[in-house]
Order: structure tokens, then C-alpha cells, then sequence
């Protein structure tokens, strides 16, 4: 039996040009699906979980008092501090990024004014099930998995402190476990061991 998380692993990861294509793609589909599909790339190339994801609440994403930065705050559920903590991410408001996320959330203010998720459930009043996220992913490219983008993360982080200083270093550990939200050091760690410069994508002139 194939090991799929080892062969997705030796892929190589989704580059730019592709990810470009998938918003391109999420263009056909009707405007709920595709203003869903485009918002959920956007979080995802936060660096998210798709359970972290679809626990959004509407009221988790909201412009700051200067409407200078759209901040998104993930709920996240930290095993060995046994309790949920937030984390916001912020994005420049008029990035296309923050705009595919906005007018998202203006869609659902239309269409689903009852409800308090960003992923509302089709069968009750709370949100839907983690797959949908794997649903959009796979709808744009059969190829591609939620995880990647949070590798893609990982790898952009690490990338910008290669460029600045040809090499990964300590605080590359930090800001990599900073953009993860990760609990442990050793996993950022991880990351950067397994990419490296060898695996690096190509810089991105997006606000993530």
C-alpha cells in the first residue's frame, strides 16, 4: 500500500505559478464556491490547519481601528497547554490576498446572515467538518493537499533568512515556530531541516 503522507512529502511543493493557477480556477465556480475557495487559499497560505480553519468565526476576521490591516485570529487547541489559545495573523487590507478574504465575508453577511462561521454547516448550525477544507483544495488541483501550504509557509520563512544571510540560523528556528504556531522548537526545526535550501520555492511579492 502507497504511503501517501511519505509520497507527498517527496513532491516537489506547490510554486507560485501554480498556486496563481488555482485562483484562476476557483474563477469558474459559482460566486459563494469561488469567493469560499479563494478565502480558503488565503488562509491556508497563512500556514494554517484545515481545523484551525474551519473553526472561524465571522467575528474572528476583522479590519484593525486604522483599517490599515485585516486581522485574522485562528483558535487553536495546544495539547500540552490543554486549552485553546488565539492567534492572528494580519494581512495589508488592500492586498488581493485581504480582498479575496473580504469579499468573502461580505457574501456571507449577504447569504448566510444567521449564521456566525466562515464555513457554516449545510446540516446544522455549527461549522462544517474539517474535509470541506480538503474538498477545495483537491476541486482546484487534484495534485495538491492542505498541508503543503503550511509547508510553503514554513519554506517562505526560511527562504527569506537564506536569502539575507545564505543560511538558516537560530532565530530562523523561532520565526518559524512563530509562523507555524508551533509548539515545540524542534518541530520548526524539522522543517528546516527537511527543506532547506535545496527545496526552497521561488520569493513571493504577496503579503503572507
Amino acid at each position: 500500500m502507497t504511503n501517501v503522507l511519505k509520497a507527498n512529502k517527496e513532491k516537489p511543493l506547490l510554486s507560485n505559478k501554480e498556486l496563481e493557477a488555482m485562483f484562476t480556477r476557483a474563477e469558474a465556480l459559482p460566486e459563494g464556491q469561488m469567493l469560499r475557495a479563494k478565502a480558503t487559499l488565503v488562509f491556508l497560505e497563512c500556514g494554517k490547519r484545515r481545523g484551525e480553519i474551519v473553526k472561524l468565526q465571522r467575528e474572528d476576521i476583522t479590519l484593525d481601528e486604522q483599517k490599515q490591516n485585516l486581522q485574522i485570529t485562528f483558535t487553536l487547541l495546544k495539547k500540552r497547554k490543554k486549552h485553546a489559545v488565539k492567534r492572528t495573523k494580519n494581512l495589508p487590507a488592500m492586498s488581493p490576498y485581504a480582498q479575496d478574504v473580504i469579499k468573502y465575508m461580505q457574501w456571507l453577511e449577504t447569504h448566510k446572515p444567521g449564521s456566525r462561521w466562515v464555513y457554516p454547516s449545510p446540516f446544522s448550525d455549527h461549522h462544517a467538518n474539517s474535509m470541506l477544507i480538503y474538498r477545495i483544495v483537491k476541486q482546484l488541483d487534484m495534485n495538491d493537499w492542505p498541508h503543503q501550504h503550511r509547508e510553503r509557509r514554513a519554506v517562505k520563512v526560511l527562504r527569506a533568512d537564506e536569502l539575507k544571510y545564505g543560511t538558516a540560523n537560530l532565530q530562523t528556528i523561532f520565526k518559524v515556530q512563530e509562523a507555524l504556531d508551533l509548539e515545540k522548537e524542534a518541530t520548526a526545526y524539522d522543517y528546516i531541516n527537511r527543506y532547506g535550501i535545496k527545496k526552497a520555492i521561488e520569493d513571493l511579492d504577496v503579503p503572507i
